[in-house]
């Protein structure tokens, strides 16, 4: 499955980074990459995205109040924030916010966190169809395809 990402930062080497380390873990799609808050939401008012990796401290909108309001466009939308200050935390556990990457991060903070969204994402829509129906109520049978019962 492909999860649909984008990243805010209003620093532009910052955000080029993310980008790049989001690029390099398997089954993503980088949506975007923003330096506007206001860029993004109007995004995402065209494009749906499953994860927004935000950085906090930003003019306009800053990233808590951009969760807020994404949340309101996709209420499943998965938030990681990637920030240089830790006195965020509380507002962004209020939010449900995935994760919390204190800058600088690494690859591997970067992909455990995205992995984490992929489980979660998955678990709501479910897994893919394989043609495969276990059902133990009462009996054990095992479906495949055609309604063949072993």
């Amino acid at each position: 499955m492909i999860i649909n990402i984008i990243a805010v930062d209003d620093e532009i080497n910052i955000l080029n980074d993310m980008k790049r380390i989001l690029g390099r873990i398997p089954g993503t799609q980088v949506e975007g990459g923003f330096t506007s808050s206001l860029e993004a939401l109007k995004f995402v008012n065209k494009k749906p995205i499953d994860v927004a990796v935000l950085d906090i401290d930003m003019p306009e909108l800053n990233g808590i109040e951009l969760a807020g309001m994404l949340r309101n466009i996709y209420p499943e939308l998965q938030i990681i924030f990637a920030t240089g200050y830790d006195r965020y935390a509380l507002a962004a556990h209020h939010l449900d916010a995935l994760g919390y990457l204190l800058k600088p991060y690494t690859f591997q903070e970067v992909e455990k966190a995205v992995n984490r969204a992929r489980f979660l994402i998955e678990g709501m829509r479910g897994r893919p169809d394989t043609g495969v129906e276990v059902r133990c109520f009462g009996t054990f049978d095992v479906m495949i395809e055609a309604g063949l019962c072993f």
